[in-house]
């Protein structure tokens, strides 16, 4: 298609491409949750967890830190740990035999205490104090962190009787690890400081201020870490995906801390807002088929995080349906559903502040109307897509109050009517223009129209007998002679109605001036109906100035390519007698072995007989290498084998001579 052609289509592109982003956008503003964790994601889950299980009843994955991921994902979803007691006690015995090893202590712990049977299977304080003292002494922030958790449990079990108060040097000790940018080391001989640490630093900190609350300048140290809370939420990525740091363990771990912190500082809750709470929210739930028992944990203690924190709690927001046909009879009804992120219905009012045609944003045909039941009643709207904009006001004070942009289509059948055609000198004086064509039905259209003339296009588009304005609408110029010929120019809609004005400027510009008959379509397209294609008929255009060429490539002549004419060569005898003349030194050294006396009598045996062969070897290859580059081989290639084979060649050469010259010294000297 020639240029000019190409540029007025790219441009009707990008208008329709613009206008169906701002709806994308406003179908997807983030401002709920995009799903939630229904029934049968959590029927999934739980059965992909007992999968890693064998059928006797023991370890996930045969793995102590498997067991604890999946224990721990299964008891916050509220589901039943099979043979349980069978697997408190191979836990039990696990603890007794790796005591000082204070993370598998933990994973332990904690497994006999979400299953319930620490009471039943109690930890004594003194088969793990060592490992507990030297982990808040000298481990890392794991070891520390476990350590600490391990006391809380089984004082929490009631299972020992430990002085809290020892456990303010570890408090000081990990707010100790923090870097000035608000990152945790994973040890103090350490210089680098890593986020992926930061999630159990707070969590373990948030229970340590817990139980230290009487303590002085415990409260100091929390409001050390939470300054450094900013930092660290900006440092996350908010992407397409969601709030994201690092990867899905460090982003549960680390919005867990966050809010086990909110229950210790009230500043913490001006660190992350609920908007950042609910794309977090986003980010974990991609995660619901997963099939590793630590991304599940990690999923379940986020979405707990998510579900029960102070700043805001995530909702999603569904209307059902969303799609009504114009000629249904009787109410038409949407309901707005919302739930929390376990998919669990949350109690709200909600108010419709606007619901308007998605081509007139500015336009309400629905304004401040508080739903009953939560349900729109949209019987009165006409043919079209429509935005509403819809105000969530949840009855409890964990969900914050917030406003949703959701679409609603009323689908159904449009028509062109009215088309006229209207013909004028010039194009003031189209108004008062006499010379007026209607078109009843499609390719009804015949005319000519001069080019001193100026026409106007005019029809309206309708649903019934209602005006119905539509997300894009064009009229098409087809050459009839030369399809490649085409355009398609805008309508613009004024009042009810869509008008083009044509002009032999404008427009020859256009079909490159272009002279002939053209058929002429109207083209309406829009979200709510089937693409409309109205054949109008056909006009015959006539510009006064030259036409252009259609092209932006010129015909070329075939390009005739002759190859040079070969060389004469010297004849078959020449090249021959050369090829004799070249390999004669090696055949007269062949000869000349025998006659000088070469012989096999003194060849070594034993070691040295391996290191001679294969130095001669190695050496046959170089020469053989020479030869193959000689034919084929490039110099780069050659230079990359040959360093390859130095490096043998090089060794039994030396194994060689080192076996000779021991041989000669030690046989006698013959005389």
């Amino acid at each position: 298609m020639y240029k000019q052609n190409s540029y007025g289509l790219m441009m009707v592109v990008l208008m329709v491409s613009l206008t169906i982003g701002m709806i994308s956008a406003a179908k997807t503003a983030p401002s709920s949750l995009s799903s939630t964790l229904t029934a049968s994601n959590i029927k999934s889950l739980s059965s992909m967890i007992e999968s890693h299980r064998p059928s006797n009843g023991g370890l996930y994955d045969n793995d102590l830190k498997e067991t604890f991921y999946a224990v721990g994902a299964l008891t916050r979803l509220s589901q039943p740990i099979v043979k349980d007691s069978e697997l408190c006690k191979q836990v039990r015995g696990l603890i007794e035999q790796r005591s000082n090893d204070i993370e598998s202590v933990f994973y332990g712990v904690s497994i006999l205490s979400e299953i319930k049977c620490l009471a039943a299977n109690p930890v004594p304080l003194s088969l793990i104090e060592n490992a507990v003292q030297k982990s808040l002494e000298n481990g890392n922030i794991n070891e520390l962190a476990a350590a600490v958790n391990t006391v809380f449990l089984l004082l929490d079990a009631k299972s020992i009787s430990y002085d809290v108060a020892n456990l303010e040097s570890a408090a000081n000790r990990l707010v100790s690890l923090m870097d000035a940018d608000g990152e945790f080391k994973l040890e103090s001989g350490s210089d680098d400081a890593s986020i992926i640490n930061n999630g159990v630093a707070y969590f373990t900190m948030a229970r340590l201020s817990h139980r230290l609350k009487s303590v002085a300048g415990i409260s100091n140290l929390v409001d050390k870490v939470v300054s450094k809370l900013p930092s660290v939420v900006s440092s996350a990525s908010d992407s397409a995906s969601g709030f994201v740091w690092h990867d899905l363990a460090t982003t549960s771990s680390i919005f867990r801390g966050i809010v086990a912190l909110t229950s210790q500082s009230e500043k913490v809750a001006n660190t992350i807002t609920p908007l950042q709470i609910q794309r977090i929210g986003d980010y974990l739930l991609r995660f619901k088929s997963t099939a590793s028992l630590q991304d599940a944990f990690n999923l379940v203690i986020g979405l707990k995080s998510c579900a029960k924190n102070s700043i805001g709690q995530p909702l999603s927001v569904v209307l059902n349906p969303t799609t009504f046909d114009s000629s249904a009879s009787g109410k038409k009804l949407v309901t707005v559903q919302i739930h929390d992120i376990f998919d669990h219905p949350v109690a709200t009012q909600v108010t419709v502040a606007k619901v308007a045609l998605a081509t007139a944003r500015n336009t309400a045909v629905i304004s401040n109307k508080e739903l009953s039941d939560n349900q729109l009643d949209v019987s009165e709207l006409k043919l079209g897509s429509y935005v509403a904009d819809i105000k969530i006001n949840p009855s409890e004070d964990n969900f914050h109050p917030f406003t949703v942009t959701r679409t609603i289509t009323v689908s159904g059948a449009a028509a062109v009517r009215d088309f006229k055609l209207i013909v004028a000198d010039n194009k003031e004086a189209l108004a008062n223009s006499k010379q007026i064509f209607t078109v009843e039905s499609q390719n009804q259209l015949s005319l000519e129209l001069p080019a001193a003339k100026t026409a106007r296009i005019f029809f309206r588009v309708v649903s019934g007998d209602q005006p119905f304005v539509a997300q894009q609408v064009g009229v098409r110029f087809v050459s009839k002679v030369n399809p490649s010929i085409e355009t398609v120019v805008q309508a613009v809609f004024s009042v009810d109605s869509y008008s083009y004005v044509i002009n032999s400027r404008d427009l020859g510009k256009l079909l490159n001036f272009q002279s002939g008959a053209y058929a002429v379509d109207v083209l309406v397209g829009d979200s709510s109906i089937a693409p409309l294609n109205w054949q109008v008929g056909q006009l015959t255009l006539n510009f006064d100035q030259a036409a252009t060429g259609t092209t932006r490539y010129p015909v070329h002549q075939p390009i005739d390519h002759r190859f040079r004419v070969p060389e004469s060569r010297p004849p078959q005898v020449v090249s021959q007698t050369f090829t004799l003349l070249v390999l004669a030194p090696f055949v007269i050294f062949l000869i000349g072995l025998p006659v000088l006396g070469a012989n096999l009598n003194r060849f070594p045996g034993g070691m040295g007989f391996i290191y001679t062969v294969a130095f001669i070897g190695c050496a046959a290859l170089v020469g053989l290498l020479i030869v193959t580059y000689w034919f084929s081989l490039t110099m780069v290639v050659t230079l990359r084998y040959l360093g390859l084979l130095l490096i043998p060649t090089v060794f039994f050469g030396q194994k060689t001579l080192s076996h000779f010259a021991q041989d000669r010294v030690s046989k006698p000297k013959q005389l």
